[in-house]
């Protein structure tokens, strides 16, 4: 089989420890299927799991229990993550900019949020957000480069 035969699903409910669980097993998958190294599936399981924690605190408001999707698909260059919630749409209907504007030498003064969205633009290649019957679809796209091989 191909890489670009390899679909895997799963399904949680919201929960802070779904959350860590599921972003380790998609970190694992991509690892085992794809032959990245351990520091590019440690960075994956964080991108992973910034966004379902934005899916649990933000569009689920912090509510155990509701559902969310995950679907992992192998290409032979890339890699990608679907995920989808039937939480609140994100604000404007876009992916946060994550871009964060702070005084270092001022840490009282660190915004509290932004950091993740940051995080996720630049470690993934391409990352989409849209908003279709009720849901929400975050897509997360890597390219496998030789670099990030074992």
């Amino acid at each position: 089989m191909s890489m670009s035969e390899q679909n895997h699903q799963f399904s949680i409910t919201s929960s802070f420890q779904n959350v860590a669980d599921l972003a380790e097993e998609v970190s694992d998958l991509c690892r085992a299927n794809s032959g990245i190294d351990e520091d590019s599936a440690d960075t994956l399981r964080l991108c992973v799991a910034e966004a379902l924690n934005n899916i649990v605190e933000h569009a689920y408001n912090g509510s155990d229990g509701k559902p969310i999707y995950a679907n992992v698909q192998f290409h032979d260059d890339r890699y990608e993550v679907m995920l989808i919630d039937e939480g609140k749409a994100m604000p404007g209907g876009k992916i946060p900019d994550g871009s964060v504007d702070f005084d270092l030498d001022d840490i009282d003064e660190l915004p509290e949020g932004g950091f993740g969205w940051m995080l996720i633009r630049d470690q993934m290649d391409t990352i989409d957000y849209e908003r279709r019957d009720g849901c929400n679809y975050l897509r997360m796209e890597k390219s496998i480069d030789a670099a990030a091989m074992r």
